[in-house]
């Protein structure tokens, strides 16, 4: 989508957190859906796995692989 990235820049770096940036992309509307798949990239990469909330981590089948994923990729 047009503008998805750009968008994305701007709210990455007004972010206070990892979960600040994700709520108020989601609240934002229009096509946050593409903004998010960058935005979470962006946020993910300058806060890190750790700040993704817990509550949400338990939600997310699997996290436990995807974490060990991660950590293999980043290391």
């Amino acid at each position: 989508m047009p503008g998805a990235l750009q968008n994305a820049l701007v709210a990455a770096a007004t972010a206070k957190s990892f979960e600040d940036g994700l709520r108020t992309n989601m609240v934002a509307g229009g096509d946050n859906c593409s903004r998010s798949v960058y935005l979470g990239a962006l946020l993910g990469a300058a806060h890190g796995v750790a700040a993704v909330p817990a509550e949400w981590k338990q939600k997310v089948a699997g996290w436990a692989e995807m974490e060990k994923a991660i950590d293999a990729i980043v290391q």
